[in-house]
C-alpha cells in the first residue's frame, strides 16, 4: 500500500495518507511548505486558481512560493502568510505597488 508521495509512470506526483487514500483537490502541508493536489490528485505546478485567488506552485518541487517572483519578464507579488498573488494596490515594506488585470506588477510610488 502506497503511503506519502509516490512518482507515477505519467511523471506526476500524487500523495497517499497513511490509509492508503490517495488526496485530490486539496492543499497540502508539509513542515513548513504547502502544495496543492489538483482534482486528479496529482501534485499542482505553475499558476493555480482555486478560492478566487493565483498562486504560484514551483515547477519542481510543486511548493507554493511566496514573497517576490519574477516569471515570463513580469514581477509578481505572493503574499508571504497565504501565498495568494497581489492584484490592485498593495503597500508592500512601505512602497505602494499597482498590479495590473494579470497580476504583473505595473507601477509603484514610494510613500
Amino acid at each position: 500500500m502506497a503511503t506519502g508521495w509516490e512518482k507515477a509512470s505519467d511523471g506526476k506526483w500524487y500523495y497517499f495518507e497513511g490509509s492508503g487514500a490517495m488526496q485530490s483537490s486539496r492543499w497540502l502541508k508539509q513542515g513548513t511548505a504547502w502544495y496543492y493536489l489538483s482534482g486528479s490528485g496529482a501534485m499542482q505546478t505553475g499558476w493555480l486558481l482555486t478560492g478566487g485567488a493565483w498562486y504560484w506552485m514551483d515547477p519542481e518541487s510543486g511548493m507554493m512560493a511566496t514573497g517576490w517572483l519574477e516569471n515570463g519578464g513580469s514581477w509578481y507579488y505572493l503574499d508571504p502568510s497565504s501565498g495568494a498573488m497581489a492584484t490592485g494596490t498593495a503597500v508592500i515594506d512601505g512602497t505602494r505597488y499597482i498590479f495590473d488585470d494579470s497580476g504583473a506588477c505595473a507601477d509603484f510610488v514610494d510613500e
